[in-house]
C-alpha cells in the first residue's frame, strides 16, 4: 500500500498494534530515534504509530505465519493502576507526530487512538478493577475530552462494528450509569 493507502488503512491497523505480527525495516527506527518504551504498559501502541506514520509503503501478508499463545497474566488479562500508563503513551504518540511536523496530517488518526484505546479499552479494562465506578468513566472520558472535545464526530467510528459504535454513542450521550451497569454486569462477556 501507499502513503495514501497507508493513512486511509491507519485506523483499521492501529486497533491491533501489537509487535509479533509486523515486521520493519530498521531504519525507520535508527533515522527516527524510536524505540519501544521500556518499563511501560502499551509499549507496542507507543511504537507502532510513530513507524505508521513515517511509512511510505506497508505489505499485508494474507497468510497465517506465526502462533499466538494467549497469556493469563498478560497486559491483556491484568487490571492494576498501570492501565492508565496509555495516557503517557498517547501522549507520546501526540508528542512525536508534532516533532515531525505530522500532527496536523495525523490529528483524526490519533484522535481515534483516544477513541479506541481509551474510551473502549481502558473504560473496559478499568471495569474489571474493585474501584471502578461511574465515576472512573466520567474520569476517562473527562480526559480524552480535554483534547479532542468533539472525539464522537471522528469519521473512524463509523468504521467500527455495530456494538462499538453504539456503545460510543451511548458514551458521547453521557449515560455513564448504563455503561456502567452494563460493563459490570456484563463485562467478561465482551471480547476486545
Amino acid at each position: 500500500k501507499s502513503k495514501n493507502a497507508v493513512k486511509e488503512g491507519f485506523n483499521n491497523l492501529i486497533k491491533h498494534p501489537a509487535a509479533w505480527n509486523k515486521l520493519y525495516k530498521m531504519e525507520l527506527f535508527k533515522k527516527n530515534d524510536i524505540k519501544y518504551p521500556l518499563g511501560k504498559w502499551y509499549e507496542d501502541l507507543g511504537t507502532f504509530p510513530k513507524l505508521l506514520i513515517l511509512s511510505n509503503k506497508i505489505s499485508i501478508v494474507e497468510k497465517s505465519l506465526y502462533n499466538y499463545i494467549q497469556n493469563s497474566s498478560s497486559i491483556m488479562h491484568t487490571y492494576d493502576d498501570r492501565i492508565y500508563q496509555i495516557y503517557d503513551i498517547v501522549e507520546e504518540i501526540e508528542k512525536f507526530a508534532k516533532k515531525k511536523k505530522l500532527y496536523k496530517e495525523y490529528k483524526d488518526n490519533i484522535e481515534f487512538i483516544n477513541i479506541y484505546h481509551i474510551l473502549v479499552g481502558t473504560i473496559y479494562r478499568a471495569s474489571f478493577r474493585e474501584d471502578f465506578t461511574k465515576d472512573t468513566i466520567i474520569d476517562i472520558v473527562k480526559h480524552v475530552e480535554e483534547k479532542y472535545p468533539e472525539w464522537y464526530k471522528n469519521e473512524g467510528i463509523g468504521e467500527l462494528s455495530f456494538f462499538f459504535r453504539t456503545y460510543l454513542k451511548v458514551l458521547e450521550k453521557r449515560k455513564y450509569k448504563l455503561i456502567y451497569f452494563l460493563l459490570t454486569k456484563f463485562n467478561r462477556k465482551v471480547d476486545l
